[in-house]
């Protein structure tokens, strides 16, 4: 499944997704995280920041740009450092994006604890979603 078909999932599914930003946020916010964390956005997790600004799923929660539930604000508050944490499963689990697109799942309470490993945002945005592995 592509990103614009996995939001539409979500919103079928009874969990409606922030609606997204002004594109002009999305610049700002690419460019304040190629700065901050040396990592330049996904195409998939930009495609995603155009179509929702995140929000809940089941127990799980993807950040986005703002002002509630900020990738930037949650990444200061936990004090993240160089992981681009972007999520997380409501439990122990947080959804981080790494340099080259791909994407893992991690432990919390160790950024460095990698549990599950994706090649794209968009496989783990369907992990999350649909449970598919």
């Amino acid at each position: 499944m592509d990103v614009g078909a996995l939001v539409t999932l979500w919103s079928d599914s009874g969990y409606r997704p922030r609606p997204a930003r002004p594109r002009s946020e999305l610049a700002a916010f690419a460019a304040e995280i190629s700065a901050r964390f040396a990592l330049e956005l996904p195409d998939d997790y930009r495609r995603f920041l155009t179509l929702t600004d995140g929000g809940q799923h089941d127990h799980a929660v993807f950040y986005g740009i703002g002002p509630e539930e900020s990738v930037l604000q949650r990444c200061g508050d936990l004090r993240t450092g160089s992981v681009l944490v972007i999520g997380g499963s409501g439990n122990l689990d947080a959804y981080a994006l790494r340099t080259g697109g791909g994407a893992d799942i991690v432990n919390w309470w160790d950024l460095t604890e990698v549990s599950e490993s994706f090649p794209s945002f968009t496989k783990l945005l369907e992990r999350v979603l649909t449970g598919a592995s």
